[in-house]
């Protein structure tokens, strides 16, 4: 490998001898000066040539840095600036550049220096330009790309949320074409853009179609389709197809129905009407479907009268000795069973046992006994019973609503806190495992119980005030009585997408204001105190309103009354609604 210097070669050669000079002990002193000063010239030289190399190298390190900044500085650089920021950073950065290089040229003290600096400057200028026209050039792509994707996503959205207007629907589909073909052209195949306006239509069509039917107007999309089927292509087609007889399916099938239970209120004879339904498919559809309708309808009345009857009890101990008839608004008492009817006449009463009841509440399985709901078992059984019997029948009820027989027995005598345990214990709450031992409940386990312990503790002291008067404590009766309403009343929830009814326990507190009573479930007197209240507000009464009025002073705790002289109360929030 040769050396990386070159090094001089030593030659030995004839030469002639030169002319007449003189012996070196005569030569005068100023001929060695000379040498030396040619000697220390080209030091000097070399010096020079290197300081300018090295203060190139600098100012190089400098345009180094400068590039790296101007394009990656996570604040500033250039190829960090996306979409419509990076429009302007060619001239930017070329501004940035020429301040930069001047101030750095500026302090080159030669113009050995300069020209060498210039020679670094012209390479690495053109590099950074190249590198930031790419960024930007690709940037301006991408921005093409989202800003026509976002304009078609609009355009269809707009066109289905338009989609029973037929002609909007197709201006959409012209407008997407047109947007999509100014973007396209010159840099895309002819044929791929034809693919492209393919599916913009296909898709807009389908899609339409779908919201048709989702909003259950299965006949509109069926003739919608039959007008654009032939724009719709390939797996579009064949989901749009597969939904239409579905959604036809569904359709047909709710149309008979409804025609048939508002013809026939009873379920034989509707039922007898759907053997001359001749599509199989369809027969199966209506059938479910009037079952469903009865099912419902039965479930709901049933709900509807146990609730009347928990209410209605509670006035009617609220006023003792007076006939329940008398107590009991008239809506509400027509709505009532004969059953509950005689319950609740009965309720004040200390009745002759009725032998026959009580023997076939003994022969009742427990299982069966467990699931009567407190207002089925007191119509059914305890409402017919003496005293002495009540109470052994109510121990018998809550025992079998356990999942395990409870020893010792259950007795009239427990505390506040017992009875909230075997409220708990024995109510079958979502969430709440009953076998298990209250030290071992999970953490949302133990908010639960908090909150209901909390809550019946607040009831009953509020029953103690305000109908009791403040003059003694709660009965064992009383005091279980608000606990069991706490436990198994029920009210309503405001959804998107259907209310949900739910038990007033399970209510969280996010959904407080959004829970309220159905009329039928609130007591004439303060339905119609609510609605003044409204129209004193000058705002619309709603069934609504009140409903959500009712539950907002059930869950404060507080008479409405009270409510409406703490401004922050959830009765004045409501009132005060636009």
């Amino acid at each position: 490998m040769p050396p990386l210097i070159p090094q001089a070669q030593r030659q030995v050669a004839s030469t002639a001898l030169p002319s007449p000079r003189l012996s070196t002990a005569s030569a005068p002193e100023h001929a060695d000066l000379g040498n030396v000063t040619e000697v220390l010239g080209q030091v000097l030289e070399k010096r020079r040539a290197k300081a300018n190399q090295i203060a190139t190298l600098d100012a190089d390190a400098e345009l180094a840095a400068l590039e790296t900044d101007l394009l990656y500085n996570p604040q500033t650089g250039a190829l960090t600036r996306k979409g419509k920021e990076s429009f302007d950073q060619p001239e930017k950065v070329r501004e940035a550049w020429t301040k930069s290089v001047s101030e750095i040229e500026g302090r080159l003290v030669n113009e050995d220096q300069r020209l060498a600096f210039h020679e670094r400057v012209v390479a690495r200028e053109a590099d950074l330009d190249r590198a930031v026209q790419r960024h930007v050039a690709g940037e301006i792509e991408s921005y093409e790309k989202d800003t026509v994707n976002g304009y078609l996503t609009k355009e269809r959205n707009a066109a289905l949320a338009n989609y029973q207007d037929a002609d909007r629907v197709e201006k959409s589909v012209q407008r997407q074409i047109a947007a999509f073909r100014d973007f396209a052209t010159g840099q895309l195949p002819p044929e791929q853009i034809a693919a492209m306006v393919d599916e913009i239509t296909s898709k807009t069509y389908s899609g339409v179609i779908e919201v048709m039917l989702a909003n259950e107007q299965d006949q509109r999309a069926a003739e919608y389709f039959a007008d654009v089927k032939e724009f719709i292509h390939g797996a579009d087609s064949i989901s749009v197809q597969n939904a239409l007889k579905e959604g036809t399916l569904r359709g047909e099938s709710q149309r008979m129905a409804d025609e048939l239970v508002a013809k026939y209120p009873d379920r034989a004879t509707a039922m007898e009407q759907i053997p001359e339904i001749q599509d199989p498919k369809l027969r199966d559809a209506v059938e479910d479907r009037i079952r469903r309708h009865f099912d419902q309808q039965k479930e709901i009345e049933q709900e509807m009268r146990n609730d009347l009857y928990m209410q209605a009890t509670n006035l009617i101990d609220q006023f003792p000795g007076r006939p329940a008839r008398d107590v009991i608004p008239p809506g509400d008492w027509s709505k009532l069973s004969l059953d509950m009817r005689r319950a609740l006449e009965d309720r004040s009463t200390d009745v002759t046992n009725d032998d026959k009841a009580w023997l076939d509440l003994l022969q009742q399985s427990p299982e069966k006994i467990g699931r009567l709901t407190r207002a089925e078992f007191e119509v059914t059984f305890w409402s017919k019973f003496d005293r002495s019997h009540r109470v052994r029948a109510e121990e018998l009820w809550l025992q079998t609503r356990s999942l395990e027989a409870r020893d010792p027995k259950l007795s009239n005598t427990l505390t506040f806190k017992d009875r909230v345990d075997n409220t708990i214990r024995l109510g079958k709450f979502e969430g709440i495992t009953a076998d298990k031992p209250f030290a071992d409940f999970n953490k949302d386990e133990r908010a639960f119980y908090a909150w209901f312990e909390g809550e019946a503790a607040k009831r009953v002291e509020q029953y103690e005030l305000t109908q009791l008067g403040g003059k003694r404590y709660a009965t064992a009766d009383e005091m279980q009585k608000i606990i069991d309403q706490l436990a198994y009343s029920r009210v309503f929830i405001d959804k998107t997408w259907g209310d949900k009814k739910k038990l007033t326990a399970l209510v969280r507190p996010d959904e407080i204001g959004k829970a309220y009573f159905k009329p039928d479930q609130i007591p004439v007197a303060t339905y119609n105190s609510f609605a003044n209240l409204i129209k004193g507000k000058g705002k619309r009464v709603s069934e609504m309103k009140i409903g959500r009025l009712y539950a907002a002073q059930m869950f404060d705790g507080r008479p409405w009354q009270e409510q409406l002289d703490d401004p922050s109360s959830a009765v004045n929030a409501i009132l005060n609604e636009r």
